[in-house]
């Protein structure tokens, strides 16, 4: 692994005046410390130092255990891919020189009619590629492209003799995307993209294409990455995590819009943050988000009474609602709608990061995967239910003659079935072919009576097929899917490809390499101020980094005068298990705050107050002590003390 640090430093030593009204450069992203220091990156000193790298990871994963350790804080340390750490090579059975195949198609369209004729980015001689725009169709095709780029040359999967392109220029143009996105982002460039609804995803793509090609980048642009990524994660903290149905049944959005999807990709890139700076001071606000919503993006209702563990806690406790039915059925666009079914693979896909990092693979990530698939493979969707799901629903389809039972997945052929008809397009194969070979690497297909690799045969097949369809007029096929506007009407639909082929032949290399192994132990619980489960009474002044400086953990703070205690923040986590943890607090220190804070912890012994000194240790975790906690335990902090009082944030460590 490539690590590269600034001069080593307590990260955000200085001190927040309250109340404090200077506008941060950032946005609100805490400022990094100058670019990092440029390490050699030929692969043959890359393999000298990987013991070095090893333990520097070892080291890092260790400090991930005591948050309240000053060393475990440095915002500027990046450790990038080491290729050589996997020594497998190539697999070679045919089920994965397919998945190869598809993607260095993919990789031949984007190297040459992509970038040459249908973006015409070879004619931008600039440093920084112009994407015409801000929004969707801008930005998510380009960092999709970039991805599927660098996970061919990383994994060594790419082949000049496929897409005819030498890898040196392949290479380049992966680089030059890469670079290109973090520069347009809005931490870097004013007015840029970014802090917007699916910009998390969009920084997944372009931001994991950068980990893997961390060596390729210079010094500024590595530092621009960092950045991108540190800025999107950061406004997750405290985030509340979206359902479509809350606790009782109730909606708690538009009938048919749900939450899956979206949870899914803004955990991929939760995933990403923590591997990328895995000595980060808000790690651990990243990855408490990264569990929360890759298990509640696909919950279902049956979920919210379920005990089973999950990351050391009920999984009943990390869920406030349900975004899919029990059976599996996920409704968007007021539809039952397989093509968002297949979204599940976002944060599956997303949990290949820290595979490729050397670290087992979450467990969250993979909540709901079985049943979804069951409910591609074996749910009768017809005869039509009724009535239908939502008041603007689109009528049931009839499904053909060799579907009597109206089941999304077709037996014994690559056809799909849509309960309400298809939306984008009927030729959306390559997300149900990545389902189904994601579904086999992970052996999740144990619901299922036809598995996954029988479906992977006939959907794959289908992918690479059309990918070798002739082009109009009879011209040889340069490595596209689609033919016609009428097969997918989505903009981005070719880059949309490539992507998904990338994640489909991540999952065979990265099995072939033994790099999947699966962890499900227990993990810290975080909760922000402006988490669910924060109570306050009495008035509490918000705040954020843009006006209190960066020692702010989230996007916001809460602080107050000195009063008599009748005033208070509660954090209460949901706990129905007792066990212990070890319990920390964070605040932002300045001269005027109070010496003698008071924390109150109730737990299954009582209650302890502890006091704190919050002019100093701002800006990281400190340790309140070791307490048995379980239903009905918080921690309070009151303001009945000799000066300003905060309340920002709690951390709970079960190590």
């Amino acid at each position: 692994m490539t690590t590269v640090r600034t001069r080593t430093k307590l990260a955000f030593t200085h001190l927040a005046r309250l109340p404090r009204r200077e506008a941060a450069a950032t946005g609100g992203s805490p400022p990094g410390d100058g670019p990092p220091r440029t390490r050699p990156s030929s692969a043959a000193q890359r393999r000298r130092r990987r013991f070095g790298a090893t333990l520097t990871a070892c080291v890092a994963a260790a400090l991930t255990l005591h948050p309240g350790s000053a060393q475990a804080a440095d915002d500027t340390f990046v450790t990038g891919f080491d290729p050589s750490a996997f020594t497998a090579g190539l697999p070679t059975d045919g089920d994965s020189l397919r998945a190869s195949s598809i993607l260095a198609n993919a990789n031949r369209y984007a190297l040459t009619t992509w970038w040459t004729t249908a973006k015409d980015f070879d004619a931008q001689t600039g440093t920084y590629l112009d994407f015409g725009g801000v929004v969707e169709n801008n930005i998510r095709p380009p960092a999709s492209e970039a991805y599927a780029l660098a996970v061919a040359l990383q994994t060594g999967q790419y082949d000049p003799a496929v897409t005819g392109v030498p890898e040196a220029d392949a290479r380049a143009i992966a680089t030059k995307l890469v670079r290109s996105l973090a520069h347009r982002h809005r931490v870097n460039t004013a007015g840029g993209w970014g802090y917007g609804w699916q910009t998390a995803y969009w920084t997944a793509l372009a931001g994991t294409a950068g980990w893997l090609l961390w060596d390729d980048l210079g010094t500024g642009d590595r530092e621009q990455v960092r950045k991108m990524v540190e800025y999107e994660a950061n406004r997750f903290i405290g985030w509340h995590a979206p359902y479509l149905k809350d606790r009782t049944g109730a909606l708690a959005r538009p009938c048919g819009d749900t939450a899956a999807e979206e949870s899914a990709w803004n955990a991929r890139l939760l995933f990403l943050a923590p591997v990328l700076m895995p000595q980060h001071s808000r790690r651990s606000g990243w990855t408490y988000k990264a569990n929360e919503l890759s298990v509640g993006a696909f919950a279902r209702p049956a979920d919210l009474t379920d005990a089973t563990d999950v990351r050391g806690r009920p999984l009943r406790d990390w869920l406030e609602g349900s975004n899919v039915d029990d059976d599996g059925a996920l409704l968007n666009h007021s539809q039952y709608h397989p093509d968002y079914m297949t979204t599940i693979t976002e944060s599956m896909s997303g949990a290949f990061v820290p595979a490729l990092a050397g670290r087992p693979v979450p467990a969250n990530a993979l909540h709901g995967a079985n049943l979804q698939y069951d409910a591609m493979v074996d749910k009768h969707w017809w005869p039509a239910p009724l009535p239908l799901p939502c008041p603007d629903s689109p009528s049931y389809k009839a499904p053909g003659a060799n579907n009597p039972n109206g089941t999304i997945y077709v037996d014994g052929t690559e056809t799909l079935y849509y309960p309400h008809g298809w939306e984008a397009g009927p030729l959306r194969h390559a997300a149900f072919s990545t389902l189904d070979t994601i579904v086999r690497a992970f052996g999740l297909d144990d619901l299922v009576a036809e598995k996954a690799g029988t479906w992977e045969d006939l959907h794959a097949q289908h992918v690479l097929a059309m990918q070798q369809r002739p082009l109009a007029g009879g011209a040889p096929s340069d490595g596209r899917f689609y033919r016609a506007d009428g097969e997918d009407i989505y903009q981005g639909r070719e880059e949309w490809v490539a992507a998904r082929a990338a994640e489909a032949w991540l999952a065979k290399w990265l099995t072939h390499q033994g790099a999947l192994g699966q962890t499900n132990a227990a993990d810290q619980i975080v909760i922000d101020d402006r988490d669910r489960g924060v109570t306050m009474t009495g008035t509490w002044t918000p705040g954020s980094p843009a006006s209190n400086g960066p020692q702010v953990f989230g996007p916001s703070v809460r602080y107050k005068t000195a009063g008599t205690g009748t005033s208070s923040v509660r954090f209460t986590p949901r706990m129905s298990h007792t066990r212990s943890y070890k319990v920390y607090a964070w605040w932002i220190a300045a001269p005027g705050q109070a010496t003698n804070t008071p924390f109150t912890i109730a737990h299954t012994g009582g209650t302890s107050v502890v006091t704190k000194n919050q002019q100093t240790t701002g800006g990281q975790w400190v340790l309140l002590g070791t307490y048995s906690l379980g239903p009905g335990s918080y921690v309070q902090v009151n303001d009945n003390a000799n000066g300003y009082v905060v309340a920002d944030g709690i951390l709970l460590d079960p190590s």
